[in-house]
């Protein structure tokens, strides 16, 4: 079973990640995690699954400074982990 973590995030499309991808440089990068698990298309958001969450401190954390001009109009939201993305396989 896994542990449910309450985080403060980011939503971004695949088309703003990659644009924010352009402004990572060799030690800071944009990163985040891929929306997984079908459930959080019953979010009230419709379709998310795909889109990209990343932490909402890159607004604040001045070594991210270069993002905050693309993402200071992206919501921020408070999302359940098991909710966004699906429990790991057995394997893992």
């Amino acid at each position: 079973m896994t542990t449910s973590i309450i985080l403060a995030m980011i939503r971004m499309t695949p088309t703003l990640r990659a644009q924010a991808q352009l402004l990572d440089n060799g030690d800071r990068q944009i990163g985040g995690r891929q929306i997984d698990n079908p459930l959080a298309n019953l979010t009230g958001d419709g379709v998310i699954v795909g889109d990209w969450l990343v932490a909402a401190r890159v607004l604040n954390d001045p070594e991210y400074a270069d993002y905050f001009d693309l993402l200071k109009d992206c919501q921020i939201r408070v999302i359940d982990s098991d909710v966004m993305f699906l429990p790991p396989s057995p394997e893992e």
